[in-house]
């Protein structure tokens, strides 16, 4: 957030880490509980899930009806995004603009993708690390 770009865009916080109870709630919304479908994540594939997601918003936005999803401010938020290396979910099928996180595993050296979720624990650190910690044990 200290980021010149994102003081420009006046962003704001949506949404971070997300327990696998709120994920629920979530992916129930408009799904079996009323309300607009928010999330196509289950729980246990979201990034938020595993520490790996956030949720930005600029400010200006937030009092547009829908969000103005057309607007340029979502561009330049996926590019900020981008140049820290996190994927934009403003490229995905169903866009989520204010979506960004990181799939690239610093211990396996590889990035396992928008639906790798479930490689990582809740804290965020690689599943491999600790089976190879109960083997040395």
């Amino acid at each position: 957030m200290a980021d010149p770009e994102a003081s420009a865009l006046g962003l704001r916080v949506i949404s971070t880490f997300r327990s696998f109870a709120e994920q629920t709630k979530l992916y129930a919304q408009g799904r079996t509980t009323p309300g607009p479908r928010v999330t196509n994540a289950k729980p246990g594939t979201s990034y938020h899930n595993v520490a790996r997601a956030v949720d930005l918003a600029p400010a200006q936005l937030l009092r547009e009806p829908g969000w103005a999803p057309s607007s340029p401010l979502w561009l330049r938020l996926g590019a900020l995004y981008e140049r820290y290396a996190l994927s934009w979910g403003g490229k995905w099928r169903s866009p989520d603009r204010p979506h960004g996180e990181n799939s690239y595993c610093e211990r396996c050296l590889l990035d396992v993708g928008p639906r790798g979720a479930t490689h990582f624990d809740e804290s965020g650190l690689c599943r491999l690390v600790a089976v190879a910690n109960d083997q040395d044990g």
